[in-house]
């Protein structure tokens, strides 16, 4: 790995199937909700960057409920093909975040994160680059 992240933690969840690196000087990240209950199941990597699963919601109807101003893009994180939403200010969910939609064959992956500056803005990413999924 690059020196950036040469001293990060990595961090394993089994029930979304993801591993990813994080900042050392980072509290560790929690998860909250269950993966069959009514919140979903997710990893709170920081109060404004988390991960959800669900198992009910395909990222095209999650996709198809958006407000027509959020832009769109095609991405990949982990190896797999996402779909990158920026959600502007005025929406109603996600307001004023980012969130990449992948879908597995068992599951939908949605990954949230906020827009906090470039510092942290160029964390988050190089955070995005370490994620590995397992299918």
């Amino acid at each position: 790995s690059n020196s950036q992240t040469a001293d990060w933690k990595t961090y394993t969840d089994n029930v979304i199937g993801l591993q990813f690196q994080y900042p050392s000087t980072w509290k560790s990240p929690r998860t909250t909700g269950s993966y069959t209950g009514v919140n979903p199941y997710s990893v709170v990597i920081r109060g404004t960057f988390n991960v959800y699963v669900s198992t009910t919601t395909t990222s095209d109807a999650f996709i198809s409920n958006l407000n027509k101003n959020s832009r769109k893009e095609d991405v990949v994180v982990g190896g797999q093909k996402g779909i990158k939403i920026y959600f502007p200010d005025e929406s109603e969910m996600f307001k004023g975040t980012k969130a990449i939609f992948i879908q597995f064959p068992n599951r939908t992956v949605v990954i949230n994160y906020a827009d906090e500056g470039s510092e942290i803005n160029q964390i988050n990413e190089q955070l995005l680059l370490t994620f590995k999924f397992n299918p």
